[in-house]
């Protein structure tokens, strides 16, 4: 090797180390403006979570006896589905369809600063009710809830092997 080729090797060499070192310099540069832009977002995201954006209806048991009561809870959540308190009074309306195509509805208010409305409707149909919450500001929710017929009794099945 004579000391011009490795002059070149060498100087060649730090061409690229420094290519290498401004690339990766630009790389970390734009990762950190490219992080910064996207924690803007992230905090209104959580700033706009805290605010209502649909309801849900959650029952206190998923079956009940007919002639019993459906006990439920109407429960106002954010974006990431969590209970959040309503900024002013929020009236909500709650149908109920059974399975013979009747409705029933009730009118509820759920008031500034609470999250939720306990609600008690009493099941007057056998077979799958379906609970529909509404209000015109927010998403809508709903849920099902069998009513069985009264001195209905789960039984276990049994098998028998042939003798």
């Amino acid at each position: 090797m004579d000391a011009m080729s490795l002059h070149e090797r060498t100087g060649s060499g730090n061409r690229s180390n420094r290519s290498d070192i401004l690339a990766g310099a630009a790389a970390l540069a734009f990762t950190l403006v490219w992080l910064g832009w996207l924690s803007a977002p992230a905090t209104a995201q959580t700033a706009a979570a805290a605010k209502p954006v649909k309801i849900s209806i959650q029952p206190q048991a998923q079956s009940v006896a007919l002639g019993g009561q459906m006990q439920m809870n109407c429960v106002l959540q954010d974006a990431n589905n969590r209970p959040t308190k309503a900024p002013k009074d929020m009236a909500v309306q709650i149908e109920v369809k059974w399975p013979s195509g009747k409705t029933k509805q009730w009118s509820v208010t759920v008031k500034e600063g609470a999250s939720s409305y306990d609600l008690t409707v009493p099941a007057d149909e056998s077979g799958i009710a379906e609970i529909q919450a509404r209000q015109k500001e927010l998403l809508n929710g709903g849920t099902f809830i069998k009513v069985k017929k009264a001195g209905a009794v789960s039984r276990p099945t049994t098998i028998s092997a042939p003798s």
